[in-house]
């Protein structure tokens, strides 16, 4: 299991930043992860500089997380025992990351103007990410969410990144250049599965934001598994939020199953009648099952395997069209997250044969 260390502070002379707010989201992402039993979540809040030596050597993490401010070379922002800011030099971090090289994977650097940080500490660690001008707070947990919704998927660091800047993007906010990865294959990868490292240098800006969180500078690298480039991947995703839009909100959470029911008084009879909202699940070659009460329909979906098919029957009302978008709604979530997963799409056969449309 790796543990993940997210260190936050935010001294009492500085901006609030909605740091709670973050931790809180990334709990959140890894919950619902397909791999969340193989992640452990430390957090440490009002972080001292002590507090950050002795939370390195008591939980020995795989993945540090900093949430606060930065101050370019000046440093990072750290408490002092009466909750003040105090200031910790990039070389005092190099020399502190140092000796914890050979347990630490990944450095994330969620806090404004962290590219000198990150760019020094990258010397012992082999992944590293931070801020290369001021990041709004918005964007700052829409990057941390896409990073840990990636990895809870079972992506690699580099790709995690990638991920989490195009968070930023689908939200429309114009930071998503913010974010910064230096990165290099660990000492136990092949290193014919990993791509030449390409260093992108963003420009300079300045954000009018009121609460600024954080900045860095990148170097990214593709894992031979996925091979999409930015574009690719954006133009995926804006297909999947195209199919999501309209056949998951614009029909799914908008059909009658979705609405609050009128309270009719009825009596309760189980054994009056067959329930018809019972499910039968039909394999070639085997007996008919019935489903119990509760069962996903993306669970029968994984059960038949790759390459099947699964025909949803049943009476007119019968619910076969909400079964079909709930699958579609599942099958999205998981797209959006892999990029290995194929993109679901929805076709009205009934009208879609009246136009004699071609595929």
């Amino acid at each position: 299991m790796k543990k993940i260390l997210i260190l936050s502070a935010n001294p009492l002379d500085t901006s609030k930043l909605r740091l709670d707010e973050e931790i809180r989201e990334i709990r959140a992402a890894l919950k619902r992860a397909k791999n969340r039993d193989k992640f452990q979540i430390i957090t440490e809040s009002a972080v001292r500089v002590d507090d950050l030596r002795l939370a390195l050597l008591e939980h020995e993490p795989s993945i540090v997380h900093f949430s606060g401010h930065g101050s370019g070379d000046n440093g990072l922002a750290f408490e002092s025992n009466s909750g003040h800011l105090q200031l910790v030099s990039t070389e005092a971090l190099v020399r502190l990351f140092e000796l914890f090289k050979t347990k630490i994977e990944c450095v994330l650097l969620n806090a404004c103007y962290s590219k000198t940080q990150a760019d020094a500490i990258h010397e012992h660690i082999d992944c590293v990410i931070g801020m290369s001008r001021a990041i709004g707070d918005k964007a700052a947990i829409e990057f941390a969410v896409g990073f840990y919704d990636a990895l809870g998927a079972g992506n690699p660091y580099e790709y995690c990144f990638k991920i989490g800047s195009v968070s930023i993007d689908l939200e429309g906010i114009p930071e998503s250049e913010t974010p910064v990865l230096k990165a290099r294959p660990r000492s136990h990868e092949n290193a014919e599965d990993i791509a030449v490292a390409v260093e992108e240098k963003t420009p300079q800006s300045t954000h009018n934001g009121a609460s600024l969180h954080g900045g860095v500078e990148i170097v990214q690298r593709n894992h031979k598994q996925q091979n999409l480039t930015l574009t690719e991947y954006r133009n995926r995703q804006a297909l999947l939020n195209k199919v999501n839009n309209y056949w998951v909100k614009g029909v799914l959470e908008n059909s009658l199953h979705n609405q609050v029911k009128i309270e009719l008084g009825l009596e309760e009879k189980f054994d009056a009648l067959a329930r018809p909202w019972d499910m039968e699940l039909e394999i070639q070659g085997q007996r008919a099952k019935t489903v119990p009460q509760g069962t996903r329909v993306i669970n029968l979906f994984d059960r038949i395997g790759e390459g099947r098919s699964l025909l949803i029957l049943g009476e007119p009302g019968s619910g076969k069209t909400i079964t079909l978008l709930e699958l579609a709604c599942e099958l999205i979530k998981r797209a959006k997250i892999d990029v290995n997963q194929l993109i679901p799409v929805v076709f009205n056969l009934s009208s879609w044969t009246l136009k004699r449309q071609k595929i």
